[in-house]
């Protein structure tokens, strides 16, 4: 068995990372100094050496250049909070060989796999992981309930060495290194906002030491502000009572469903570096008891199943279960042909993914669910030019599941509003050459941006700045020092406000899907994507054939029903990034980007297939059926903006409905294969 030395001078933080390790076949030894560490070296044959740092008697850094010195193969990994310069991680990886470097609030269980692999070890059986998961998480839950119980003992420590150092600068540095302590361990068991307040505390410290400012009156003012910040934040935590409780609830998990063991472990050890938490299961019966259990970001489902299980079917129940209705889904598969993929994406699937399949590919598709993820809980951008700031709070917020840009000055403001669209965007008062209050004023006499929810934080709480901040547009205002549960909380008022307007202007209320201008707006920024990217992008225009009789002879609440059940069939099939609107009336259109017309042909008429299956009811009980008719047309073949392609799907329409309805045409030439058998003489007219 292989061991492990843990240099780090947080005792709270060693326990937690021995936890993870011992979990694999690993023996872990501790030191909280240095000269505790050199003494382990020679008493053991260490394989691999974790190393904070800073520590109580000298230089992480220092430290291993001496044992690289020594022991030019063994492995090290560092950790700190601070050295992010390029420079430092260029000597890192260079120079001291260090194989894998981190910074703190580290991410345990990823950690403690990173570790496994660089030692060799073999991973985990897949069969297993699920139980490997919840143990552990367990185990880290009780570790973290402990940690929340210390916390108001190790508070009181830093402020009574706050209070020395006050007396006695020389007693300073010892401060700072409990600040550090509490700092690296509070993120690391998911006490985020503790760890950030605290954080602002070391940071001020540090601030001190390089500028001699420990004998100012103000200085200290801030400490003990920055001190109280702390407090509330053990207070405010929701975490403090369980542990381990990420800020906003936002941990990335994925769900994995194959039957071959291999995949599932290939899956489960690329996916760590992008999801937090990874769940394999082996069966359609498994999957769906997990996420009846818990809400998933993304699931990868193997298209071939043993024991008869269908995928596809899997993929609705998925999206059925209460808390995972907005899943996104990815299909595994050797079968290549166009109708499994059609099938896929009826399913619901975002991504078809072909075996093998390599890791490069696995990972691009992760990332895209993981940003795909942000952006469904929204997009938020920040101006601010103190990087540490921007830095800080954009952390807070990618850990509640946003999406997350930043800008050091507004001279591209303009041009990132264009381009993100975010749906919040946090403003600093005090920018380079402009006041924030000057760009909210100037971005209010846009009609564009006139309702987008504008924050401005500043330090200056008077009410003249206030009152000026609100009457300059902004929605609201955040004093500083900012703490992280304010944040989230007044973030979150506008983002919720934001898409319950968005819902409700968006959204069609009789068939639930996009409204036309919506789809307009949408759509356009797909085909400015396909034709940056050089991909194709389709569209399928509806329209339900003999509708006004449908009104005439069996109501219009039936026909409203028709309407419903279409788009219901049209919500549930497809993909999450598919588009698809109420057009007018009885049209409805589709936008498949990425995908080209034959692929919309292929998967409007197996939509036509099932929507001329259902039965509906007319207002006096009667019994009838329904069909539509449907012109497809693709950039670039068909046109290149959204009107042209919008006109050859609509002339095709017509062709589809002169040649007798219930088909989907694709072509000026070809008029489409009806779907049904439809009696001679109702081939008239279009409608």
């Amino acid at each position: 068995m292989k061991t492990i030395l843990v240099l780090d001078d947080d005792e709270d933080l060693r326990i937690l990372l021995k936890a993870a390790l011992e979990e694999h076949p690993l023996t872990v030894l501790e030191a909280s100094t240095i000269q505790r560490a050199d003494a382990l070296l020679l008493e053991h044959p260490i394989a691999l050496i974790v190393v904070d740092g800073q520590l109580p008697d000298g230089s992480g850094l220092d430290f291993l250049k001496r044992v690289r010195e020594h022991d030019p193969a063994v492995l090290t990994v560092f950790m700190s909070r601070f050295y992010r310069d390029l420079k430092t991680f260029g000597h890192l990886t260079g120079e001291l060989d260090v194989s894998l470097v981190l910074y703190k609030p580290i991410e345990v269980a990823g950690f403690a796999d990173r570790v496994a692999e660089l030692l060799g070890l073999e991973p985990r059986e897949a069969a297993s992981d699920v139980n490997y998961e919840l143990s552990l998480s367990e185990q880290f839950a009780e570790l973290g309930r402990q940690f929340g119980s210390r916390l108001p003992d190790r508070l009181a420590e830093l402020t009574r060495a706050v209070a020395a150092a006050k007396d006695d600068s020389s007693l300073l540095s010892e401060a700072m290194v409990l600040a550090h302590r509490l700092r690296g361990s509070a993120g690391s068991y998911g006490y985020a906002p503790v760890g950030l307040a605290v954080g602002l505390v070391e940071e001020l410290f540090d601030r001190a030491r390089a500028h001699v400012a420990a004998g100012q009156r103000v200085f200290w003012e801030e400490i003990e502000a920055a001190i109280h910040q702390t407090y509330l934040a053990i207070a405010y935590d929701s975490s403090a009572s369980s542990g381990f409780s990420t800020i906003g609830s936002a941990r990335l998990a994925l769900l994995v469903v194959d039957d071959d063991v291999d995949f599932l472990r290939f899956v489960r050890n690329t996916a760590r570096t992008v999801f937090t938490e990874v769940v394999t299961a082996r069966s359609s019966d498994e999957a769906l008891q997990r996420t009846n259990e818990r809400a998933f970001v993304a699931a990868i489902l193997d298209v071939q199943l043993d024991h008869e299980d269908d995928a596809f079917q899997l993929a609705r129940n998925i999206r059925r279960t209460a808390k995972n209705e907005d899943i996104s889904i990815a299909f595994v598969s050797v079968d290549r042909r166009i109708q499994t993929r059609v099938a896929a994406i009826e399913a619901g699937g975002s991504r078809f993914l072909e075996k093998p399949l390599s890791k490069e590919s696995l990972t691009e598709a992760l990332q895209k669910f993981a940003t795909q993820a942000q952006a469904q809980k929204g997009r938020v951008l920040i101006v601010d030019d103190d990087q540490d700031t921007r830095e800080q709070y954009a952390w807070v917020l990618r850990s509640a599941g946003y999406l997350v840009n930043q800008l050091s000055s507004a001279d591209l403001l303009i041009e990132a509003l264009e381009t993100t669209t975010p749906d919040v965007v946090l403003l600093d008062i005090n920018l380079p050459r402009v006041s924030g209050i000057d760009v909210c004023r100037a971005l209010r006499m846009s009609d564009r941006w006139e309702m987008l929810p504008i924050l401005l934080v500043t330090a200056q709480t008077d009410a003249n700045t206030r009152l000026r901040a609100f009457r300059s547009g902004a929605f609201d205002v955040i004093p500083k020092p900012v703490l992280a549960e304010e944040l989230l909380a007044r973030v979150g008022v506008q983002n919720d406000r934001v898409r319950l307007v968005k819902e409700r202007s968006d959204k069609d209320g009789l068939s639930g899907l996009l409204t036309r201008r919506a789809f307009l707006e949408s759509v356009q920024r797909d085909l400015a994507r396909c034709q940056r990217e050089s991909l194709p992008l389709s569209f399928a225009l509806l329209d339900i054939d003999r509708f006004k009789d449908v009104n005439d002879s069996h109501g219009h609440l039936a026909g409203d029903r028709v309407i419903a059940r279409l788009g219901e069939l049209l919500r549930r099939r497809f993909r999450l990034d598919d588009l698809r609107a109420r057009w007018g009336g009885e049209e409805f259109i589709l936008a498949f980007s990425g995908q080209d017309a034959e692929f919309a042909k292929e998967a409007t008429s197996r939509l036509l297939q099932e929507f001329s299956a259902q039965q509906f009811e007319a207002d006096d009980g009667a019994k009838f059926e329904v069909s539509f008719t449907a012109g497809i047309a693709a950039f670039p073949d068909d046109g290149t903006t959204i009107l042209s392609l919008i006109r050859s799907a609509d002339e095709r329409l017509y062709l589809g409905k002169e040649a007798g309805r219930a088909r989907v045409v694709a072509t000026n030439r070809a008029m489409g294969t009806p779907t049904l058998d439809i009696p001679r003489d109702e081939k008239e007219a279009p409608g």
